[in-house]
């Protein structure tokens, strides 16, 4: 995307680039290297003040930068006067709620994200941890099987689902398929910490000791 914008192929009127100006704020934000993405954004906004795909990417941008959060929920709020459906402004105000401990309106907040459409599994996985949050895990991991049913590949519900079940005292062929799948996906140290857990309780010492060694590797090579 940073290749596209740097060679000017990003037309800021053409609202079909939305998706690629909204890569680039994530992304600069991320490298801490935005060059012109604000200049971008505002082009965009400028020939389409309307446009709520832009006024959230705007409110994201606003969020990443440091915005107060009374700025950035309004922001988003005013992304959703204009689309009471979208989804993404619904999971900023989660963020906020969540980033203020308060999990009823985080869960409230993901919901409506997640009801928006059945494949936005991101929101159903961050309501499943508001539930966790506020006590309710039957609910969350019911939640949480409905999206790796949806999505087999989400390492981030399969990982929650074996933490879930290892807390629980179950360490069977269910919750080892979990952590693989987290491993698989997802490729993290802390992915590799759980499968090593998981491996600890189900008596296979060799395994865990593999994979904890691993782990330690790849923490190694992140430092």
């Amino acid at each position: 995307v940073a290749s596209l914008n740097r060679a000017g192929r990003i037309d800021p009127e053409d609202l079909n680039y939305a998706e690629a100006i909204r890569a680039l704020v994530e992304y600069g934000h991320e490298s801490g290297v935005l060059d012109d993405v604000p200049e971008l954004l505002a082009q965009a906004q400028a020939a389409h003040p309307d446009a709520a795909t832009l006024r959230e990417i705007a409110a994201r941008d606003l969020e990443l930068g440091g915005g107060s959060d009374d700025d950035v929920r309004a922001a988003f709020n005013d992304v959703l006067e204009i689309d009471p459906d979208n989804a993404r402004a619904h999971s900023g105000l989660g963020r906020l709620a969540t980033k203020a401990e308060n999990h009823e309106e985080a869960f409230a907040s993901y919901s409506r994200a997640a009801s928006t459409s059945e494949s936005e599994t991101a929101a159903s996985v961050d309501a499943a941890r508001a539930l966790l949050a506020l006590g309710r895990a039957s609910e969350a991991v019911e939640r949480l099987v409905a999206v790796v049913g949806l999505a087999p590949f989400h390492a981030v519900a399969s990982g929650l689902l074996a933490d879930q079940r290892l807390a629980d005292g179950n360490s069977d062929e269910k919750t080892l398929d979990y952590a693989m799948r987290a491993v698989r996906f997802g490729r993290t140290v802390d992915d590799l910490d759980r499968l090593a857990k998981v491996f600890t309780a189900r008596g296979d010492s060799e395994q865990a000791g593999a994979t904890t060694e691993r782990a330690n590797d790849l923490r190694e090579a992140q430092k």
